[in-house]
């Protein structure tokens, strides 16, 4: 049996028990708090929400590509749970989180293209009537 609980716009299950889950909901409460943490050791006067408004910021200058890397590389910090939580925070698809994570993992970062080749509509040759 388990508990469901909506922390953070996601739903998380938890025990039943009451101990448990309280244990449960607190761990991932501060693993969730630890993804800007890079941000704020250099400067532990900055609030957590001004850490989350500088890395959106930074996000919205890159382009898709880079925007799907660094999301990926977000996510890898905060382990289970991430791709969802770096998705909601920065507007993306947690799918699109989920690639970029498993791009970094396989290595395949090809630097010429943003997009993979072969994408668009198939190219069509003119019709032309005869007459």
């Amino acid at each position: 049996m388990l508990q469901r609980k909506k922390i953070d716009s996601v739903y998380v299950y938890l025990s039943v028990e009451n101990t448990v889950a309280h244990k449960q909901e607190t761990a991932r409460k501060l693993r969730l708090k630890k993804s800007f943490a890079s941000v704020i050791v250099t400067n532990p006067d900055l609030a957590a929400e001004e850490a989350k408004a500088i890395v959106v910021l930074f996000c919205s200058m890159l382009d898709e590509r880079q925007r799907r890397l660094y999301a990926g590389l977000e996510s890898l910090k905060l382990g289970h749970g991430g791709d969802t939580y770096i998705a909601s925070l920065l507007g993306m698809d947690p799918h699109t989180v989920a690639r970029g994570r498993q791009e970094l993992i396989s290595g395949d970062l090809s630097p010429k293209r943003v997009r993979a080749k072969g994408g668009g509509r198939i190219l069509q040759e003119k019709k032309r009537p005869t007459s």
